[in-house]
């Protein structure tokens, strides 16, 4: 989804002829195109165009100038855009840097952003395990002690070049989340909750508009609770919509205000100014701003009434590729933070929106003097806020700790106790509020054993659900035993996609046959989905996935291990473009994996 499809004109926009005939005659000789993204008024009108889907409405494609005049004249088409840059949020660490070379020249450095924003007092509530934040961004080391065990599921590149996990992704997801206790020298705000990389950007820290708006849905739709966006740009229709997809599915959406040190950021292009500061300035987004260990804005970044709120953004230590660490600072460092702090919140307050998280933290937050309305978060306030945890001594009490995929539907996974009782509990399910069914919390859970020994370790539970297509509100509620009322577990929204998903892992080229590699799942059956191949828009193998991958079943065990593809196809000499899409089940879309040059 990430690389466009290669289609003549005339095929990209046949749906259109009858209603503008004469833009599409074929004209001698190849049109110059350009990438472009269409941002259409339903679902339906984006249906009519051949393209890489990124959002429900939004599509990515090539087109010559006359066509894109043609869409745009179009009905049902909101705006067509050039396949813009957009950029991380963070400031350059030179190699002269005092932490660049590892860990061991770091002695002088300290993670205090924790003491500054008192979170041990938010920790005291809630370590923040049902959520799981999505860092869309330059891909992560998942070597790095921070991160290693913490993603749900493989990390999905997005990106054009391919190039491998960055610093700045590395830096931004373990400053959200990383683990604590593992000898390193930082560690994240959630440090419990879970991890999902999307790569839409490369190394160098730039990315496509497509990429960045695509990596926003997929997160949504993979079941994030936070999505973190350590990158800006200009104002584009296709990201606005990718935004309000995610807000409308209730994930709270959390973005680098820039550092531009302005409050009117900009971006300069060839064809003048316009303005910059996207997503964070987007309705409904938490816009971040970075602050100095003195509480002061800092100087490099953006500020006014459209940022939210400040965090820490000057030498945080973060990890970096390989394992050492740097002094990270910029607004995609303080970004982070308060993605964690939305991580922590909303599990503990599910359906905590957007907008709502914004609220609360600004309302929670301390004013930042000589800054009309800024403020910069305060974590232990939000600790004292009875209404975001609530609880019962005799009532049952536990977790959602797993949200995940399953064959035609989804799946959960948690553990519950009552404190007056050390047998096992039922628990309940409700479906957009109706019962569901009664599933026993009898499987075994030894971190729940070592947590209460004198409960032992029988209290976990799944819960596996037949959803149909759509979102769903899902509600699991701790039977009491004794005194006490049942309790609700937590409620969390539960997005059913029938389109397949997966990866396209690498390609190979050797003795003039290429070779593409990666792996897809069907949603909707644990059979194997099939794959498409194409060299230079050319059909050239359709075949099932059916190669055995071993990783897989850790992420997605309902589904097992056979869904990896190695496809082979001959190419005569020079340079092609090969691309593979995944096919679903009947009536199901299909899903552009991507497409690399060889």
């Amino acid at each position: 989804m990430n690389k466009l499809r290669w289609r003549s004109c005339a095929a990209l926009f046949a749906a259109f002829a009858t209603a503008v005939p004469l833009l599409f005659a074929t004209p001698a000789g190849a049109a110059t195109t350009t990438d472009v993204v269409v941002t259409f008024t339903t679902a339906q009108a984006a249906n009519r165009v051949d393209g890489d889907r990124i959002a429900p409405t939004v599509v990515s494609l090539q087109a010559d100038h006359a066509s894109i005049d043609a869409l745009e004249q179009s009905p049902g088409v909101i705006a067509v855009e050039p396949d813009v840059t957009f950029h991380a949020t963070d400031l350059a660490t030179q190699p002269t840097d005092p932490c660049f070379s590892g860990p061991a020249s770091c002695a002088g450095l300290d993670a205090w952003q924790f003491d500054d924003l008192g979170v041990s007092a938010l920790w005291a509530r809630t370590h923040g395990a049902s959520a799981t934040i999505a860092i869309v961004d330059g891909g992560v080391d998942q070597t790095v002690p921070d991160i290693a065990d913490k993603l749900v599921a493989p990390e999905i590149d997005l990106s054009q070049a391919k190039d491998g996990p960055s610093d700045h992704g590395t830096a931004v997801a373990a400053l959200a989340a990383g683990a604590m206790d593992n000898e390193s020298a930082s560690g994240g705000i959630g440090w419990e909750s879970r991890l999902l990389s999307i790569k839409v950007l490369d190394r160098s820290g730039t990315g496509k508009l497509s990429a960045v708006a695509a990596g926003v849905v997929q997160a949504t739709d993979l079941g994030a609770q936070v999505i973190n966006l350590s990158l800006s740009g200009q104002f584009t229709t296709a990201l606005a919509a990718a935004v309000q997809y995610a807000i409308d599915h209730g994930v709270v959406v959390v973005a680098a205000a820039g550092n531009d040190g302005t409050d009117t950021p900009t971006v300069s292009l060839p064809s003048g100014t316009v303005d910059g500061g996207y997503p964070a300035r987007y309705p409904g987004v938490v816009a971040v701003g970075a602050i100095a260990r003195d509480h002061s804005i800092a100087p490099f970044s953006d500020f006014g009434q459209w940022v939210d709120v400040f965090a820490p953004g000057v030498d945080l230590p973060a990890p970096v590729v390989g394992g050492g660490l740097e002094a990270f600072s910029g607004t995609s460092a303080a970004a982070p933070l308060v993605s964690g702090i939305a991580a922590l919140v909303a599990s503990s307050a599910p359906g905590t929106t957007s907008a709502a998280m914004t609220s609360l933290l600004r309302s929670s937050g301390v004013a930042i003097d000589g800054r009309a309305g800024a403020v910069r978060v305060n974590p232990a306030a939000l600790a004292t806020d009875d209404a975001l945890f609530t609880d019962g001594p005799n009532s049952p009490v536990g977790v959602i700790d797993g949200v995940g995929v399953a064959p035609g539907g989804s799946v959960l996974t948690g553990w519950t106790v009552d404190p007056n009782a050390h047998d096992s509990l039922d628990v309940h399910t409700y479906v957009d509020g109706v019962f569901a069914g009664i599933t026993h919390a009898t499987e075994s859970r030894p971190d729940v054993a070592a947590a209460v020994p004198l409960f032992g370790a029988a209290h976990g539970f799944t819960v596996q659900l037949q959803l149909p297509v759509g979102s769903h509100n899902v509600c699991v509620y701790g039977i009491n035993v004794g005194a006490g009322t049942n309790a609700l577990i937590k409620c969390v929204t539960m997005t059913v996609s029938n389109a397949p998903f997966g990866a396209l892992d690498g390609t190979a080229r050797a003795a003039g046959v290429a070779t593409v590699s990666g792996w897809v799942i069907d949603p909707t059956t644990v059979a194997a989905a099939r794959v498409r191949v194409t060299v230079d828009g050319a059909l050239v193998v359709t075949q099932p996935a059916t190669d055995p991958r071993p990783d897989l079943p850790a992420f997605f065990p309902l589904f097992g291990a056979n869904h990896g593809y190695l496809i082979a196809a001959a190419v005569p000499p020079g340079p092609h473009t090969i691309c593979v899409v995944a096919l679903g089940s009947p009536g199901a879309p299909s899903t552009g994996l991507g497409c690399r040059s060889i």
